[in-house]
């Protein structure tokens, strides 16, 4: 008699529970041999294989009860006496023939599949035992299981299908392998063939909503103020640092578009190798290429910002190897993005002044409770009057509609005061005030004929404009000690004691970008003193010439215009140099050299023979 599944199951579970000694033990009692070098899972089937069937062919009854609805047990009515005075069997029902299950077809053998490249063969082989072991133990569950019992096999799917994603983003061709056997084993077993999804069709979805890239969070500071964001692809292989930070781009784009308000920057890490190829040394550097650090706003192009990004990140390399020659990139290890939040400046509601600052009589402290003390301040500075300048007034209100204000947003930031200035060709400057000392914040380049000076305080929430309606009498304090009525420069905040003076100013000023002068204190002086972080060049070269002096003979000058006296003309007829090795004497050389006669190109000559001394010194 054939042994059922049903006992097949039981003895393995039993057997797996038991040590390889303890079976040997069974073995050895069993009357087996050849066992001793037989591993558990061989053994355990050559123990089951051997197992005997049972001797008994009597069929065990059961008694079978039926429960009602109420939870009692139902009991049968009593048989009728049949009229020979005993009882009428009930008749049994027709015993139904097991229909013989059809024959199982037998597992093609798959195709060879092509080795893996290189860098993948060890996570290739490593998937592939994990994934192999997970399908014997399938095999081996499905062949003890039921077949009416259609959850297991559910399960078995899905579990199927988390080891194919997990494999697949190890390699795209272990997947092919793995989906391609998994769907051997489950692909005949559905329990719903209308209704049927292939197994590689779920990796496909699955697999379709993750990034090929993740930005991992890594360090913060300042309470989460700085971030940064690895991507790492230290075991992908790159080489090409342009083709790799586009592959990237999509996945560092999103991340920004949903955290804007911040200031990036990009940072790409690199193995750098040189090989010299007199002695075969190959020297590897780990060398770091920085973007651009810019802010990022609501209306910033992402796009853009990436490029300038990568374009300095390009330009960082190829400085690096025009440094030192044969520098080639040997691996790209990761690329990070930093961030910072930032919070632009931008006027709110009203903020009192300073005393200091207040009782100069220098500034007008708009009341307003909403955002647009930016409003009020223009407002007021275009409609003075001599009471109550600080009030919001319904005249106020009213004047203010005589400008264009189209699509500006409360409270005005600092970014956007060029938008006020186009639509209403007014320029408008705005101050800081760092505890009483005032500095440029924002200088307008727009020439407008209207001017308008704005101060920005500010306090631990938020910050708020305020109109300067004299600013001699604001700086007066900090940059002179006259007393009379000073003219001020907006863009270095000197001051002149005239117009005139300020004009003229103005024409070199506007040549750099806007600075406050802070001069030195009188008698001090700037030195150097730290020698020992400089850095000393392998080789110097001092060289020197010898020249004839010849007379001139030409024409005498005009006296009456400008001119400069030609005396005598210098013709180099030698030179030396010498150079000089910082870290090893045996390097050190003296060369001169005297012409041969007088229409030998001395100068050319020099040149030559550095050219040849500076290729020695790279080739040795």
């Amino acid at each position: 008699m054939r042994i059922s599944n049903y006992q097949t199951f039981g003895m393995n579970c039993e057997m797996n529970k038991k040590t390889v000694r303890e079976l040997r033990a069974i073995a050895k009692s069993s009357g087996l041999t050849r066992y001793s070098a037989l591993r558990k899972a061989d053994l355990i089937k050559l123990l089951v294989e051997s197992t005997p069937p049972s001797s008994s062919n009597t069929t065990s009854k059961r008694k079978i009860s039926f429960v009602l609805p109420n939870g009692q047990e139902y009991v049968p009515p009593k048989t009728s006496p049949s009229s020979n005075g005993g009882t009428i069997p009930p008749t049994p029902a027709p015993r139904t023939k097991r229909p013989t299950p059809a024959p199982r077809t037998k597992r093609p053998v798959p195709a060879p599949r092509p080795t893996p490249a290189p860098r993948t063969q060890k996570t290739f082989q490593r998937g592939k035992e994990i994934v192999s072991n997970f399908i014997q133990s399938g095999v081996e569950l499905v062949e003890a299981l039921p077949k009416k019992v259609p959850k297991a096999f559910d399960w078995l799917k899905n579990q199927t299908t988390k080891v194919v994603v997990k494999a697949a983003k190890a390699s795209s061709s272990l997947s092919d392998m793995i989906s391609k056997n998994l769907m051997e084993l489950t692909g005949n077993r559905e329990t719903k063939p209308n209704k049927s999804v292939k197994l590689s069709e779920l990796v496909k979805k699955e697999l379709g909503s993750q990034s090929r890239f993740s930005l991992v969070e890594g360090m913060s500071s300042l309470r989460k103020f700085a971030k940064q964001y690895t991507i790492d692809v230290s075991q992908r292989g790159f080489t090409d640092l342009r083709e790799f930070l586009s592959v990237v781009q999509p996945t560092i784009t999103a991340h920004l578009r949903e955290n804007r308000n911040v200031k990036a920057k990009l940072v790409v890490e690199c193995v750098m190798a040189k090989m010299n190829i007199a002695t075969g040394n190959k020297t590897v550097s780990f060398t770091f290429f920085h973007g651009f650090t810019e802010s990022i706003f609501e209306g910033t192009n992402l796009g853009e910002f990436y490029h300038r990004s990568v374009e300095k990140i390009m330009e960082s390399l190829s400085r690096f190897q025009s440094e030192g020659s044969n520098w080639t990139i040997e691996s790209i290890e990761n690329v990070t993005l930093h961030t910072v939040r930032h919070n632009p400046l931008s006027g709110s509601s009203y903020i009192p002044l300073p005393a200091k600052i207040k009782n100069k009589g220098a500034i007008i402290n708009m009341k307003n409770e909403d955002n647009e003390c930016f409003k009020w301040c223009v407002t007021r500075a275009l409609n003075p009057v001599d009471k109550n300048a600080e009030r919001i007034s319904k005249i106020l209100r009213k004047q203010s509609l005589e400008l264009n204000w189209e699509g500006l947003k409360w409270p005005m930031e600092l970014k956007d005061i060029h938008k006020f200035e186009r639509l209403n060709e007014i320029t408008v400057n705005v101050l800081g005030l760092d505890g009483t000392e005032v500095y440029p914040l924002r200088l307008s380049k727009s020439n407008h004929p209207t001017e308008i000076n704005l101060l920005l305080i500010h306090d631990d929430k938020k910050q708020h404009y305020c109109l300067i309606k004299d600013m001699s009498r604001l700086l007066a304090s900090q940059t002179t000690k006259n007393e009379r009525k000073e003219f001020y420069c907006m863009r270095c905040l000197n001051s002149f004691g005239r117009r005139d003076l300020l004009d003229d100013h103005k024409e070199l000023c506007g040549q750099h970008e806007e600075v406050k002068v802070i001069m030195p204190k009188e008698g001090s002086s700037v030195s150097f003193g730290h020698f020992h972080k400089k850095i000393d060049v392998p080789f110097v070269i001092y060289a020197d010439f010898e020249s004839l002096m010849k007379a001139f003979h030409s024409a005498q000058p005009n006296p009456d215009k400008s001119y400069t006296m030609k005396l005598q003309k210098h013709n180099p007829d030698g030179f030396s140099y010498f150079i000089k090795c910082t870290f090893d004497d045996k390097y050190d050389k003296l060369v001169e050299y005297t012409a041969t006669s007088e229409d030998e190109d001395v100068s050319q000559r020099f040149v030559d023979e550095l050219e040849k001394e500076v290729k020695s010194i790279y080739t040795s």
